[in-house]
């Protein structure tokens, strides 16, 4: 525990005065990255690392020889750049810039997130998903026309599902559109995916604060404090034994079993995936999805559940 009480709920308090501002904040500097390490040494640029200091950076816009494939549902603000063109992460400027490809540099002003590749846009609402060849932490982060099919699919699946009153305290950030530009001959299969700001379920409404759930445990590194969870726990009133397990730990275990036998879903709930949805009592009223794309499906589960759902993404 702190030593200093001055500094205790420091940035607990922070949240509740400014839950999307202290959103993007956990996103990046209370966390501490992956327990393997990868985090550190496979990294974007130091401009565009979430972990980095930059504040903000530019996407590029790579024009197309015609409109791109469109899925989906899209934001209203992608209009104003052309049919012909789609987003690229900076760091994929030379190697699109060597196929030929004309790209248009500085196109438009994002934040970095903890998932290097997701970025929170700044003049507008809403994430976006971007594709990038080479290895991000631990694997290759390229996006795909599958993956953002799949991205949004499952998008829809879990909209369909979630009315069910057994996920109640479920939500997700939807992911209802993508833009996938391909190029036979020069091995281009790129895709985009843009992520709504507000997340969608039957518990959405009871959500004052939204936590990354690596956030809990990490140190700020940015002002000296409690941990998050310690934080939460003490403002709650609640013992340390009944936080953690009624409003963390059984409540996870019954809804990831929920959506594997109820819905044929094994959700990847690593630390970055999972985001806890939080009340004015400091409760935690919502677990919350995101990155569908890494969510999968259990083919025979859903046979015997008697979901005929099809997914044009398969496999």
């Amino acid at each position: 525990m702190c030593s200093n009480t001055v500094l205790l709920y420091m940035l607990l308090q922070k949240i509740c005065d400014q839950p999307i501002k202290s959103l993007l904040y956990m996103e990046r500097y209370v966390n501490d990255g992956s327990p393997s390490g990868f985090t550190w040494i496979n990294q974007t640029s130091p401009k565009t690392a979430p972990l980095g200091e930059e504040e903000f950076f530019f996407l590029d816009r790579l024009i197309t020889e015609k409109p791109v494939e469109k899925i989906g549902r899209l934001p209203k603000y992608l209009k104003q750049f052309g049919e012909n063109s789609i987003f690229i992460h900076p760091d994929m400027y030379e190697h699109y810039d060597k196929l030929g490809c004309k790209i248009e540099r500085d196109c438009i002003k994002v934040c970095p997130t903890s998932s290097s590749r997701t970025v929170k846009l700044l003049d507008f609402s809403g994430y976006i998903k971007l594709n990038y060849n080479g290895i991000i932490g631990r694997i290759d982060r390229s996006l795909t026309e599958t993956h953002a099919n799949f991205s949004v699919e499952m998008t829809k699946f879990l909209g369909e599902i979630l009315k069910n009153p057994v996920f109640e305290k479920l939500t997700f950030f939807p992911e209802p559109g993508a833009l996938v530009y391909k190029k036979e001959g020069k091995n281009i299969n790129m895709g985009l995916v843009c992520r709504d700001e507000e997340v969608y379920g039957i518990s959405a409404d009871k959500i004052s604060f939204i936590i990354p759930a690596f956030s809990f445990f990490a140190q700020d590194r940015i002002q000296e404090d409690e941990f998050l969870l310690i934080q939460l726990v003490e403002r709650s009133g609640k013992t340390p034994k009944k936080y953690l397990l009624n409003e963390l730990i059984y409540p996870i275990i019954d809804n990831y079993f929920n959506l594997l036998l109820y819905a044929g879903l094994q959700p990847e709930w690593h630390a970055q995936n999972l985001l806890l949805g939080i009340d004015r009592n400091y409760s935690v009223v919502s677990l919350i999805m995101r990155d569908l794309e890494s969510i999968d499906i259990d083919q025979t589960l859903q046979s015997r559940l008697g979901i005929r759902k099809i997914f044009k993404s398969y496999p």
